[in-house]
């Protein structure tokens, strides 16, 4: 089927997936490139993605570099204790802002069945051109514009106005692309006037010598493995209007809200469905949810890409729970313990026992926990949560009770960052690290 035959209502599909199809191979290299910086040139950035859907327990798959979907995720997601890389030096985050629009739009094409309209496709174009813009890929940007063009001139075909001047231009990002910030700027003195401030220097960080830098990779490479990372608070980037939630009739407002619902749970899982409606509608603007808009919008839970547990935690359709290896550690203020699901804190409660050589009786082990939370006295609500958590961590095999004293049945294996190297090296992609 060619452009000219296909139909109308396909054609915004089709422009999105162009418009990923033709940013992979520059958003590629650019992946590459900074993971280089952060865990060496032998590793492939795919082994990041692949090391944490381990830890996340979600079963072991190819993982390809041009694959729109992974490399989306990884300039949008939190990569562990790395963080999040691209957007180092760029407080206002724009290169995961962009990422984030374009993971939205290529989840819509990703469902058949969701509305699109030709807007829609536009935005994704729109967002896919900054980020070759971010990255310099001037080829990819132009072959982008070229995209944008045919958009906008059969989205205005029926009128008179010039579809092709621009509203919106796009912005200049030379104030916060990485590259620049390695390179000393020194103001023009010939361009100042009275009124303005001294001349300012911005020189460029000491570099690192071989060595330390070969250090700061083995850190970084380290991290991946670490199953104890800093909690992160939701912060859902802005999407839309409230308005386009209030009145959730059409099947357009509907897939969008599954969408948000499934882009939270896939960055912030596991977590609680009272929470991740809360979530939504911040991304809609909305500070103070009336009853019936959270009533609407935990309707669509059930019509979403995610499961929901017995206990009310969101998560990914292909996670297993009870394979999930990480715990993000944080206060009771900042996240109370039973808003953490038992099969995140039964991590937890192992990384606590491969610490007591000699094991720790159950209220020790109770208190031990709390301990991590600040929590010097634990009353009855959290203590039976963390229960909870002990029986998740005895089903999944992680410790054993044993002449009264529970005991890890395996403390973390220092091993596994060589193991990493060993299937990087290997060129093993999308093998399950043993």
């Amino acid at each position: 089927m060619t452009l000219t035959t296909m139909p109308e209502v396909d054609l915004p599909s089709y422009w999105i997936s162009s418009a990923l199809k033709i940013l992979s191979p520059a958003l590629d290299q650019h992946l590459a490139r900074v993971m280089a910086e952060e865990i060496g040139p032998d590793l492939e950035w795919t082994m990041v993605l692949s090391e944490l859907d381990r830890q996340k327990g979600v079963p072991p798959r190819a993982y390809e570099h041009t694959d729109p979907a992974l490399q989306l995720r990884m300039i949008t997601e939190r990569l562990g204790a790395l963080g999040h890389p691209f957007d180092r030096g760029n407080h206002r985050r724009l290169f995961s802002t962009y990422g984030q629009v374009l993971r939205l739009s290529r989840n819509l094409v990703a469902h058949p069945g969701d509305e699109i309209e030709p807007f829609h496709a536009l935005t994704a174009v729109n967002a896919a051109a900054e980020l070759a813009s971010y990255i310099r890929a001037e080829q990819t940007l132009t072959s982008l514009e070229q995209l944008r063009a045919k958009i906008l001139i059969f989205m205005y075909r029926d009128t008179k106005e010039n579809p092709l001047s621009d509203p919106h231009p796009r912005e200049d990002h030379s104030d916060v692309i990485a590259d620049d910030t390695r390179v000393d700027e020194v103001a023009d003195p010939t361009d100042a006037s009275e009124e303005t401030s001294p001349t300012t220097v911005k020189t460029a960080p000491p570099a690192q010598s071989s060595e330390e830098k070969k250090s700061s990779q083995l850190s970084a490479r380290t991290s991946l493995t670490q199953r104890i990372i800093a909690w992160e608070p939701m912060e859902p980037e802005l999407i839309g209007e409230r308005d386009q939630i209030e009145n959730m009739r059409t099947g357009r407002a509907r897939a969008v809200v599954r969408q948000a619902l499934e882009l939270l749970v896939d960055d912030y899982g596991p977590i609680h469905q009272d929470d991740l409606v809360r979530g939504v509608t911040r991304m809609f603007g909305v500070k103070r949810t009336s009853k019936k808009l959270t009533k609407s919008i935990s309707h669509q839970l059930q019509n979403a890409p995610i499961t929901i547990d017995d206990d009310g935690f969101c998560w990914k359709n292909d996670a297993e729970p009870r394979r999930w290896r990480l715990f993000r550690e944080s206060s009771q203020e900042q996240r109370p313990i039973k808003a953490i699901s038992p099969c995140e804190l039964m991590n937890l409660v192992d990384v606590v026992l491969a610490e007591q050589a000699s094991g720790l009786a159950p209220d020790e082990l109770i208190t031990a926990l709390g301990n991590r939370f600040g929590i010097q006295r634990v009353f009855t609500a959290n203590a039976d949560w963390l229960k909870r958590a002990i029986r998740c961590a005895q089903e999944a095999e992680l410790i054993h009770l044993s002449d009264g004293r529970y005991h890890s049945v395996q403390a973390m294996d220092p091993s596994r960052l060589g193991k990493i190297v060993q299937v990087a090296q290997a060129g093993q992609q999308g093998r399950e690290l043993r």
